[in-house]
């Protein structure tokens, strides 16, 4: 699991969250419904933005330092 810092440079647009389930289907909700992606094309645009996103996320030794830190942070903010 990857967590991506708040400071990242974005590159994909997060309107929504989505769920690649396979390499048949993506599922994503929005306001009023849960869609279904099984089209080729569309589920490989989605492939291609997770792919983005967890460049960008940190992982390990280095999402544990982040984790770490905020929480140091947050303890001494309260001091």
């Amino acid at each position: 699991m990857g967590i991506i810092p708040a400071g990242a440079p974005y590159r994909v647009p997060l309107n929504n969250g989505f769920w690649i389930l396979d390499d048949a289907l993506v599922q994503f909700d929005t306001y009023s419904a849960e869609l279904s992606l099984v089209r080729p094309d569309e589920i490989a645009l989605y492939a291609r933005a997770f792919e983005r996103l967890a460049a960008l996320a940190l992982y390990g030794a280095e999402v544990q330092k982040m984790i770490c830190g905020a929480r140091d942070r947050m303890i001494a903010r309260r001091s």
